[in-house]
């Protein structure tokens, strides 16, 4: 699927798929396409499809029969696995919201019928694919640090609560970029991610913070 346009389908079209994965994700993404939209608030589901220019789809089957590679289930938890379930019988690819289902069992029977169907199951774990959490994950698998001992994230939203150089991000740590500061004994590292506006605000920004406390850093880990 990487190397073509992927024509994505929504389940769930309010809520979090309206505010943030359709406007920042699909649509930003430069090998996606929104196509076709379906949540059972019909006034709300036609209003995202107007203004993403996507199919307007009054039932489950038309939006699992129209021409789509991909569906992004947002529907309430109770039902992903209805509904990750019919994605696969149409042999359509899956990526659910997180949790995956209401308990283990669910979340096995999904991946088990999207197995069979051939068909690709993801969870929208985001916070895996954030910069600065790559760039721990490299730091580490490097050695340039040594094993995480405990983590701490802060996220923002608004002017109101922006957080400025030399602020304090956890006790005994302030924020500069990425840094690494010593605190209360234990070594920190700090990554701050990249400020950007929030997709259907006036004004505020998103602000992700991330200190990983660990063991040991750099020439430390080597002695």
């Amino acid at each position: 699927m990487s190397n073509k346009q992927i024509k994505w389908g929504v389940i769930g079209s309010g809520g979090i798929a309206r505010r943030r994965t359709i406007p920042e994700g699909i649509v930003q993404a430069q090998n996606a396409s929104l196509d076709a939209v379906y949540d059972i608030n019909k006034t709300s589901n036609s209003e995202v499809a107007l203004e993403f220019s996507a199919k307007d789809c009054s039932s489950l089957d038309e939006l699992l029969s129209s021409d789509i590679d991909a569906v992004y289930v947002a529907s309430p938890i109770n039902v992903h696995l209805e509904h990750v379930t019919a994605c696969a019988a149409a042999g359509k690819h899956v990526l659910c919201e997180k949790p995956l289902g209401m308990d283990v069992a669910e979340a096995e029977k999904m991946i088990e019928v999207c197995k069979s169907a051939g068909v690709q199951l993801g969870t929208a774990l985001m916070m895996r694919f954030h910069t600065q959490h790559q760039e721990a994950k490299r730091m580490i698998k490097e050695g340039k640090i040594g094993d995480p001992v405990s983590l701490d994230r802060v996220l923002l939203v608004n002017n109101e609560d922006d957080i400025q150089i030399g602020t304090p991000l956890v006790e005994g740590v302030k924020v500069a970029g990425t840094i690494v500061e010593q605190g209360r004994g234990d070594k920190i590292i700090v990554f701050k991610f990249k400020r950007r506006k929030m997709y259907r605000r006036k004004t505020g920004h998103r602000q992700s913070f991330t200190a990983v406390r660990v063991d040991s850093i750099g020439s430390e880990k080597k002695k």
